[in-house]
């Protein structure tokens, strides 16, 4: 419940940056993996520092790790990697020094040629050194990759695991088999990864091998994997060998792990996960117990909530009684109207409220603080004091007609397109030789995507010339199609160092618009100097198939919470985001909650997907919001939406929860 209530903003990065000089070596590792993954790039500074200071080695492998998971500009890799490389001499321990040596190789970008030479020597550690190399390698070379499948059968063990990982980050089904072979390993650490890599294909060819290896492996980490593997199957196929795996295990993590694969809201199910609360068990399951029951909604059932609401008082430990509340919040939350109405009434959820604040050791969330306060004030608006944004309504058709229509978004360009010296200052300034190419691939994409019967068109952020303007109206007139992008940085001509950063909106009339974005990003190469002494505004479009939002980066990241209330309020039915950011994994969290709130789609036109760390680009709609969203290829993307499906769909909610509910209170669902 944690990450599905945590609030990522600065104070939380700032509080884990602290945490990588923490006495606990423990937390300096947890600290430095949470700000690699969550691409803190101002933790840079602090973790190159620390490193050279620490002595812990499995802290020096995180360390080194979130430092090549905030790659950013050529300089600061190479920077980074000097360090590590020092720090490597100094250290004696195998696996440390290897998952070093795969940072360095992440900073510095693996080569293929290199990799096939280290892969044909004779000297084991040579090769070795090749095999965690082409680990980095995603996109491999025919043969290369069986080179790599040819190191699964090297006498050295360590080689072989890696030869495994290398395959499984490939994602390449051409190794299923291969893979499947080393299920049955003499070492344990490689019939482990073996499941990992399997689990990372997404083939579902193998789940005899690994009901076997859940059930019969000697090793309590190769039974923990493969239970976590099963979870791609379907959960009729897995689910009486999870139980019955689970009654028989004694491992606590593997049992964690059978948890965390369960599927399926079936009695079966949920009286597991009621008899292991009941039975006291330690910490790690009573967690994984009601994050289970958060993920399947089975408290939105009449019978499971009353079992709940006076188990959730015997629970052993304070975290996993904190965990059951919040869990009970925002359930209520999401459903004020609904089942838990009978049970959880708004005494007893202030008292649950005032149950969390008084822990001094974790705050409340201050978005989950917000939303109790606006239930007790009958308020169903959300509105962040510091965040507060406004919406402005431009009517580009005077009806509105929702039907299916094509939508183009492209994911294109690279960071190296920018003026180099001008990111250090947080400007994205397209480079003078670029410019005409850039111009004509622009042009390209919206003819493409006009050919295959678009509508729209998306581009990312900060991609497109300034001086495109009235090419751009000629060509959505030509193609009749409207174009939603980024311009790039345009100077304050009045503010040295000061720019402005436009959105830009194109209507098939050659009508042009402009909105600005409201909120700076800061990273390692600097803060973007825009202006934001204004107040925060929101463009929203009525177009002839329906109403859209257009918003640039940052400012969906800041205001996901309040700007989904609002945009509900006036049933936007997409929701466009022209990003430039490595952030990725934020836009989906948050574009989920918001298709789950507006019952709209959600699109994320990015970079191309890039060494830099920047890129990646994807889509959500209502029919798969609790999926990761679907990714985005290279190049131009089209994706068909039916607008009046979505239409339907909110408007079914709406009716049913009024049913519910006997009263005519507008529909809410909150995050």
């Amino acid at each position: 419940m944690d990450a599905l209530l945590q609030e990522k903003n600065t104070y939380v990065v700032q509080a884990q940056i602290e945490n990588l000089r923490s006495e606990s070596a423990y937390i300096r590792r947890k600290a430095a993996r949470f700000l690699g993954y969550q691409k803190a790039y101002a933790a840079i500074p602090t973790l190159r520092e620390c490193l050279e200071g620490e002595t812990d080695g499995k802290a020096i492998r995180w360390f080194s790790f979130a430092l090549a998971l905030l790659k950013c500009d050529v300089a600061s890799n190479q920077d980074s990697a000097a360090r590590i490389e020092r720090k490597q001499k100094m250290i004696d321990q195998q696996d440390v020094r290897e998952w070093t040596q795969l940072s360095v190789s992440m900073l510095r970008g693996p080569n293929q040629k290199r990799v096939q030479l280290a892969l044909d020597n004779s000297y084991s550690e040579i090769r070795k050194s090749g095999i965690i190399e082409s680990w980095m390698i995603q996109e491999k070379e025919s043969a290369l990759l069986r080179q790599v499948q040819r190191s699964l059968e090297d006498e050295n063990a360590d080689i072989r695991k890696w030869a495994v990982l290398s395959l499984g980050n490939s994602r390449r089904l051409a190794s299923v088999d291969a893979l499947a072979d080393k299920l049955t390993d003499p070492d344990y650490l490689v019939r482990e990864w073996a499941e990992w890599a399997l689990y990372t294909q997404k083939d579902v060819s193998q789940l005899d091998p690994l009901q076997l290896r859940l059930i019969s492996d000697p090793h309590p980490r190769v039974r923990e994997w493969a239970a976590k593997s099963l979870a791609i199957y379907p959960w009729e196929q897995t689910l009486d060998c999870l139980i019955q795996a689970f009654l028989t295990e004694e491992d606590l993590l593997c049992r964690e792990g059978i948890i965390s694969s369960l599927g399926g809201r079936s009695p079966d199910v949920a009286e597991l996960l009621f008899w292991v609360l009941g039975d006291k068990p330690d910490e790690l399951l009573e967690l994984a117990c009601l994050e289970k029951l958060g993920d399947l909604n089975l408290l939105l059932e009449q019978d499971y909530l009353d079992r709940f609401q006076p188990l959730r008082k015997e629970l052993n430990h304070p975290k996993a009684r904190r965990e059951a509340n919040l869990l009970l919040l925002k359930l209520y939350f999401d459903n004020p109207t609904g089942v838990l109405r009978s049970i959880l009434t708004k005494a007893s959820a202030r008292e649950l409220f005032e149950e969390l604040s008084a822990d001094t050791e974790a705050a409340v969330p201050e978005s989950l603080r917000s939303r109790f306060q606006d239930l007790l004030e009958q308020k169903y608006t959300q509105v962040s004091p510091d965040r507060e944004y406004q919406l402005k309504f431009h009517s580009l058709s005077e009806q509105v007609h929702l039907e299916a229509i094509k939508v183009a978004c492209c994911q294109v360009f690279q960071m190296s397109i920018y003026e180099r010296e001008k990111l250090a200052g947080g400007m994205c300034v397209i480079r003078s030789e670029l410019r005409e190419s850039i111009k004509e691939e622009i042009a390209k994409k919206i003819a493409n995507a006009a050919a295959a019967g678009c509508r729209v068109i998306l581009f990312p952020e900060l991609t497109i010339p300034l001086d495109m303007t009235d090419e751009l109206a000629e060509l959505s007139r030509k193609h009749s199609i409207y174009l939603f992008g980024g311009l790039e940085h345009e100077q304050k001509p009045e503010e040295r160092g000061s720019a402005y950063n436009r959105g830009i909106v194109v209507t098939p009339e050659g009508t042009v618009l402009h909105n600005l974005k409201n909120t700076p990003v800061r990273t390692a190469k600097g803060v973007e100097a825009i202006d934001t002494q204004r107040k925060r505004t929101i463009h929203v479009y009525s177009m002839p198939f329906g109403i859209a939002a257009h918003i640039i980066c940052r400012d969906w990241l800041e205001g996901a919470l309040q700007l989904a209330e609002m945009l509900r309020a006036v049933e936007v039915d997409m929701i466009f985001v022209s990003a430039l950011s490595p952030t990725v994994d934020d836009f989906i969290y948050t574009g989920k909650c918001a298709v789950r709130n507006c019952g709209c789609a959600f699109f994320v036109a990015n970079l191309d997907q890039q060494k830099e760390g920047y890129g990646g680009s994807f889509y959500i709609d209502p029919n798969h919001f609790r999926g990761a969203g679907q990714p985005f290829s290279s190049g131009l993307n089209v994706v068909e939406v039916d607008l009046a499906r979505f239409a339907d769909m909110r408007s079914a909610q709406r009716s049913a929860s009024k049913r519910m509910e006997g009263r005519s209170e507008k529909w809410m669902t909150i995050f």
